[in-house]
């Protein structure tokens, strides 16, 4: 591995489009609404349905708009939309 990573040439812009696929966030949204009180099994759920909203209005979940995210789970607020930041997601973890 020493040598693979040693010779690794990582293309940064795309590593970071990569990353910045929403539904890579939806840990981040279960540990989010953790932090806010949720039980982890109903903010798995709440989340899980969220992403299928999500897939079935054929929007990503960054720009499904507030109320959208409400409608499942009074915890959610203006700050859900700050998860969306890749850099901050990776930094973290």
């Amino acid at each position: 591995m020493t040598i693979a990573i040693a010779e690794m040439d990582v293309q940064a812009e795309n590593t970071l489009n990569a990353a910045s696929h929403p539904e890579l966030m939806a840990t981040d949204l279960v540990e989010y609404l953790v932090v806010k009180g949720v039980p982890f099994r109903q903010a798995h759920e709440t989340v899980a349905e969220v992403v299928s909203h999500a897939r079935d209005e054929n929007v990503e979940l960054s720009k499904l708009p507030l109320k959208a995210y409400s409608n499942f789970c009074d915890a959610f607020d203006e700050d859900v939309f700050e998860l969306f930041d890749p850099v901050k997601s990776v930094a973290k973890k």
